[in-house]
């Protein structure tokens, strides 16, 4: 398995793209923007996107999604609650971060899933295993994806280096985030690897010593 980092998007959003060195088909977690970039890059390595895997649906993990699923069309895996909370989202986010879109533009971006993602379902192409946790806090459908055997995690917005995502946005929870954190992260191996949505990578064994926004509020 080979894992490359993008970063994209008027939020500098990681996006990620796993492809298998044998048969070189490919799963790209959060399109986070620029679907052209995203699109030359998997040509570039012979990549072909057969999957397309959210960690939940704010505007800047998606705003590529449709493009590369009319282009390419890969299988959408969202949550249950993505569809919801996407609408529930997009128009605040995007107000809070200054950008300017009209109702047609909104409409370009609306979601739909091929195949729904359950706690605990795992995705797999060509003998890559990876395994989703519903992780809500940030937004109700936050989700983080596991390669156990590569002991790899990619945690979205709900864990970054020595911080946490945000959750003033609506269907955010801060003490459902830490309790995420606490009971369904923290409870991973120390070396596990772990690729935020936004910002450097980290381990599990570092967030348990040293992110004080957790362990300032875990419930001991």
């Amino acid at each position: 398995m080979k894992l490359h980092k993008l970063v994209l998007g008027p939020l500098r959003t990681n996006c990620y793209i796993v492809a298998s060195e044998k048969t070189k088909n490919a799963i790209l977690f959060d399109p986070a923007d620029s679907a052209d970039e995203i699109h030359s890059f998997l040509n570039h390595h012979n990549y072909n996107l057969k999957i397309i895997a959210l960690t939940h649906t704010h505007f800047d993990h998606i705003l590529a999604l449709n493009t590369l699923k009319n282009r390419l069309n890969p299988v959408v895996f969202l949550r249950p609650e993505s569809e919801a909370t996407f609408k529930k989202c997009f128009k605040h986010c995007i107000k809070l971060c200054e950008i300017n879109m009209n109702d047609l533009e909104i409409k370009k971006h609306m979601i739909k899933a091929d195949k729904i993602l359950n706690d605990g379902d795992t995705i797999e192409l060509d003998g890559i295993k990876v395994k989703s946790f519903h992780t809500p806090g940030h937004s109700d459908d936050s989700c983080c994806f596991l390669f156990k055997n590569e002991k790899t995690l990619i945690s979205g917005d709900t864990l970054f280096y020595n911080s946490i995502g945000r959750t003033d946005i609506p269907t955010g929870n801060f003490k459902q985030e830490i309790e995420s954190i606490k009971n369904k992260l923290f409870v991973l191996e120390n070396d596990v690897k772990v690729y935020p949505g936004h910002g450097w990578e980290t381990t599990i064994g570092f967030e348990k010593r040293n992110n004080q926004m957790v362990l300032e509020n875990i419930d001991t």
